[in-house]
């Protein structure tokens, strides 16, 4: 039985009309292939998806080792830098781990803007040996853990249908300002759909469940449908800040801080608050921001605007999210832009902020933060829920789920119910059309 991995046909062109002349014995083509791959699903789990962050060790096992005349070769070694040579891909020389050392094992690989090519969508297949096909198998395998399984065979089912020529087109009309690296993820990310390769994992730290459906960008969820029928989310509004405020308000509630940091969450918008303070303090939107791969300061803004030069309101609302997160997430030292806001606006929750953070790496170990604490109370809310209404085709997105657009309602309803179960008050969830 042969095996393969699939990739844009002009991909493949492209790449052979570069690589052609340095296949050989100790640099075959299918080791090339290989490495492009693992660069694509990686930076799937990246937020941004401008990088793949990747442990030499992972890269060695896939791409595997040859031996000729008695010498054992690494086929990383030699990939890596032929590729990096074509200026197809670059890498950074280390990466920070979560705790903010440097690990010198593991580092960023990206596909270069240099390298470009036109999407089509036809392909080819490259054939794979079977090492390291059973390591792709393995990815997709069905889960043991019975937490996740329902998620799983529902995503494997035929109930789940995607349209994967228009989720295409959506990224052919959108695409004008991605990186070559995102662009190429995304769209690993949208034939992984088309394959029925289905991923469902889950951190065993936070207890977080990662599927398809969440490692796709938001935009695209629109083209999944269950049982024929469009699927919406229902989304807990500022989710993470709305638990961190829980928390400070039931050991609390007679702190004026706790409580007005409690209302501007559940009751204003706390990104925008935040925004619009910054830009009071500061004169303008932008900050200052060191770049750990180029070494250097630069000068960014938070403010998104349109080609005609107006404000983008919901950008930049997600600009201000992140440095809201980065607030909140952020090691006990160090500084970043929002803090500030933070320290004169709620001095209690700023200091209570830096006392529960520091008693959570006490309590767990230095790679355990905030972050997440908050995620496995969210998981310990939805993941539940979701698998109790499995049959209705519930799907589960982090702090939101994902039903069919005629039963949202109803399921915004029975998600109501479970947040008065567990004793939670004054959140919002917000159907997203």
């Amino acid at each position: 039985m042969k095996h393969t991995i699939k990739f844009s046909t002009n991909f493949v062109n492209t790449i052979d009309s570069i690589l052609e002349s340095e296949y050989s014995e100790t640099t075959p083509r299918e080791a090339f292939f290989k490495l492009f791959y693992l660069i694509d699903f990686y930076s799937t789990y990246e937020k941004d998806r401008e990088y793949a962050s990747l442990h030499h060790s992972t890269i060695d096992k896939f791409l595997g080792r040859i031996k000729i005349n008695g010498k054992e070769i690494h086929l990383n070694t030699v990939t890596i830098t032929k590729s990096i040579e074509y200026n197809i891909i670059s890498y950074t020389n280390h990466h920070f781990d979560g705790v903010g050392k440097i690990n010198n094992y593991t580092r960023k690989y990206k596909f270069t803007d240099y390298f470009k090519y036109k999407y089509d969508e036809t392909f080819s297949e490259i054939e794979i040996n079977e090492s390291s096909s059973k390591i792709i198998r393995k990815i997709y395998e069905r889960p043991t853990d019975k937490y996740l399984i329902p998620q799983y065979d529902l995503l494997k089912s035929n109930r789940i249908s995607f349209d994967y020529f228009a989720a295409n087109k959506w990224v052919n009309d959108n695409n004008i300002d991605w990186s070559e690296n995102k662009d190429k993820a995304i769209r690993r990310m949208i034939l992984d759909w088309s394959d029925k390769n289905i991923l469902v994992e889950s951190s065993e730290k936070s207890n977080r469940v990662f599927t398809n459906v969440t490692l796709m960008k938001r935009e695209l969820r629109k083209y999944v449908k269950i049982d024929g029928e469009e699927m919406v989310g229902i989304d807990l509004k500022s989710a993470q800040p709305y638990l961190l405020s829980n928390r400070l308000i039931n050991e609390d509630n007679s702190n004026v801080d706790y409580l007005n940091f409690y209302n501007y969450i559940c009751f204003d918008d706390i990104y925008n608050m935040f925004y619009n303070e910054w830009i009071i303090l500061n004169g303008s939107s932008k900050y200052m921001e060191y770049n750990i791969d180029t070494q250097e300061t630069e000068l960014k803004d938070i403010s998104v605007y349109n080609q005609d030069g107006s404000l983008n309101v919901d950008k930049t609302r997600d600009n201000s999210k992140k440095q809201f997160m980065r607030l909140m997430y952020k090691k006990s030292y160090g500084s970043v832009p929002y803090q500030v806001i933070l320290k004169n606006k709620f001095p209690d929750v700023y200091t209570r902020l830096q006392e529960i953070k520091n008693e959570l790496q006490k309590k767990h170990g230095n790679d355990y933060n905030l972050a997440t604490d908050l995620q496995k109370e969210e998981a310990s809310i939805f993941i539940p829920f979701i698998n109790k209404w499995i049959k209705k085709g519930v799907l589960s997105c982090h702090d939101s789920i994902y039903v069919k657009k005629n039963e949202a309602d109803q399921m915004k309803e029975e998600l109501t119910n479970k947040f008065k179960e567990m004793g939670y008050n004054n959140y919002k969830l917000v159907i997203q059309q």
